[in-house]
């Protein structure tokens, strides 16, 4: 057996930005970090046979036949997908038996996409003894998704589920660059303990958002434009307070990004979205933003302490559940490795 996991991620800014079409004419800037939950990958040998999928998640099995070809067959439709994509990419062999689970439901904004293939592409690369670098795991999964399978995403959340930590990303039409964000430990302790996340349910716009920000961008809709360029020099900012530990100004910043990030589409909020939010920052959060497209998924939220009690109070009104999390630092890894 072999167990391989790959974590999620929160975005704090400049989602939108690490888009192809995007950064390939300005240049793009996220700031995000990954978290204490994670995609898993279970590998087992089976015997003789198709090779197949489970998915907790979706609960379904899939069996994956060895004359898949990807160009003609495999085409994305959804989340189920990427599995298939990613073993055909390695090379279909008989008998192997791949169980996936995610902590968290899929389509919540948190990047488990992308995690599916982060996870899968580091435990068969263990497998095939291929041992791939975190850098190559995320270069090949963008690859997979943006270009095999013509994904409507960015590249913000392979490289943050392969690497872990606390990093600007830098996008531009060459390639990536991820700088780690350095803060003390005590300070990153302080900055975890300001912020809350809320289950608002699964998202099912995502993918309408991320296509209808595509297509403003290459028709080069002024408004669009003006403020992805704006939610970039807003991560440049972002860095820069989380370096000073300046984290009430952070709070604010990720209210000022998310206020322009919800012009850039009419599906990333919703008459709900806005009163939840709008009852959160007079219970007393300072700032904070729906994570991934939008539409749904968590509401993350930046709030002192002494505030925090009365802040998931006036959640539990709208029947929100806080979920715990922490930073981690270690990316996508094999957990597991039990080979004869």
């Amino acid at each position: 057996m072999l167990i391989a996991r790959a974590p999620l991620r929160i975005s704090f800014a400049g989602g939108g930005t690490d888009m192809p079409a995007y950064y390939e004419q300005f240049g793009g800037l996220v700031v995000s970090t990954s978290i204490n939950k994670y995609f898993y990958v279970m590998i087992n040998e089976i015997g003789l046979g198709d090779s197949q999928i489970i998915s907790a998640n979706y609960q379904s099995v899939f069996s994956v036949v060895h004359h898949y070809n990807i160009p003609h067959d495999l085409i994305w439709e959804d989340d189920l997908t990427l599995p298939k994509a990613v073993l055909t990419q390695f090379g279909v062999k008989e008998g192997e038996n791949i169980f996936l689970a995610s902590e968290v439901p899929p389509a919540t904004g948190l990047g488990s996409s992308s995690a599916t293939t982060v996870g899968l592409l580091t435990g068969l690369s263990r497998k095939r003894n291929q041992n791939m670098s975190k850098i190559q795991v995320a270069e090949m999964a963008c690859h997979i998704e943006l270009e095999m399978l013509k994904m409507p995403i960015g590249k913000q959340n392979q490289y943050a589920s392969a690497l872990g930590g606390l990093n600007l990303l830098e996008f531009n039409a060459i390639d990536v660059r991820p700088i780690p964000i350095k803060i003390s430990s005590a300070g990153k302790k302080a900055l975890q303990n300001n912020l809350m996340l809320f289950f608002l349910g699964v998202s099912s716009k995502s993918t309408t958002i991320l296509r209808e920000q595509f297509t403003s961008i290459i028709r080069e809709d002024k408004q669009v434009l003006e403020n992805l360029h704006h939610i970039k020099e807003l991560a440049f900012e972002t860095k820069k307070c989380l370096e000073c530990e300046d984290f009430d100004t952070f709070g604010e910043l990720l209210d000022e990004g998310w206020q322009r990030k919800k012009n850039l589409s009419p599906n990333i909020a919703n008459t709900n979205i806005n009163k939840v939010y709008k009852t959160a920052l007079d219970a007393g959060a300072i700032g904070g933003k729906i994570t991934g497209a939008g539409g749904g998924g968590f509401l993350l939220l930046y709030c002192r302490p002494a505030k925090q009690a009365t802040v998931i109070s006036a959640m539990q009104a709208y029947g929100l559940k806080k979920m715990n999390f922490q930073f981690e630092e270690y990316g996508a890894h094999v957990l597991l490795d039990q080979r004869n």
